[in-house]
């Protein structure tokens, strides 16, 4: 079985609830590395934010629980997570449309 080379993607992006909400899923046939993400708070406030991997439906914080982003303020995240097909990546804050968020990542079809 032949395997695809490895794709750059910009996976999603959005801004995040204020409940716990499914922001990308993994779809059929696709391998993703993610790569990195950055979140930044929009308003004048501090702001709680949650990011996690669900693999088979099992939550995993890829950043501190409720990690608070300063007024205006910016956090990166860079590693490698790999997610297989439905896995999931969870995120919340705690003000609705606060937080802008945008995910990358690389992407292969088996």
């Amino acid at each position: 079985m032949a395997v695809s080379a490895l794709v750059p993607t910009p996976l999603a992006d959005g801004q995040l609830p204020s409940s716990s909400t499914v922001l990308y899923t993994v779809p059929p046939g696709l391998t993703v590395l993610l790569k990195s993400f950055s979140l930044t708070n929009t308003v004048a406030a501090e702001t709680e934010v949650n990011i996690q991997v669900n693999r088979s439906g099992t939550g995993r914080r890829v950043l501190s629980r409720d990690l608070i982003l300063p007024a205006k303020g910016h956090a990166e995240w860079c590693g490698v997570r790999i997610l297989a097909e439905g896995d999931t990546i969870v995120g919340q804050a705690n003000a609705a449309n606060a937080v802008d968020y945008v995910f990358d990542a690389a992407t292969q079809r088996l």
